[in-house]
């Protein structure tokens, strides 16, 4: 990865946080942040668990290095849903951040 024009497409990243309800309780609220990114598919494989079949499919997602992304979010790409799992310093030179996610199909 080494130009921008390769971070063709709008993502977003959902966080997910924990509120306060004033009841003593909590409630589950996210905070969402745009960026670019190239996504590029690595693998897919179909399970079946629980009398259901399921797809489930890898994917590759490289976005500029800054952009605040755990393990815990979620990217929210057009109407597809992507759970990630590792976020990677590429090179560990503070350029370009690699993630790996699991597209929920």
């Amino acid at each position: 990865m080494s130009k921008l024009a390769d971070l063709r497409h709008a993502i977003t990243i959902r966080r997910y946080t924990n509120v306060a309800d004033g009841s003593g309780g909590f409630t589950r609220t996210h905070v969402d942040t745009s960026t670019r990114a190239s996504i590029q598919p690595v693998s897919g494989r179909e399970t079946f668990e629980s009398m259901k079949l399921e797809a489930k499919v890898s994917h590759k997602i490289t976005v500029r290095f800054g952009v605040s992304v755990k393990p815990t979010d979620d990217i929210v790409f057009g109407s597809r849903l992507f759970k990630v799992s590792a976020v990677i310093n590429i090179d560990e030179r503070s350029r370009w951040m690699l993630i790996l996610a699991e597209e929920i199909v």
